[in-house]
């Protein structure tokens, strides 16, 4: 299934912060093509790496579609 980016946000790591080695983490919301919602956490280097920005076009593993 194809889902758009529809917004890409920081979550709220607690006053704990992170743990020793863990990655940072932000919250994506997905828009499927029946235009239901889901919202995903992904890490946000994963993001940068892969150039997926909002508005991308991504797979049900958040490989982009070009």
């Amino acid at each position: 299934m194809l889902y758009i980016i529809k917004e890409i946000f920081e979550l709220d790591h607690g006053c704990e912060g992170l743990m020793p080695g863990e990655k940072v983490k932000v919250g994506v919301v997905l828009k499927d093509p029946d235009g239901g919602e889901h919202i995903r956490s992904v890490e946000d280097e994963y993001l940068y790496a892969n150039d997926i920005n909002e508005g991308d076009r991504v797979n049900e593993n958040m490989e982009k579609i070009v």
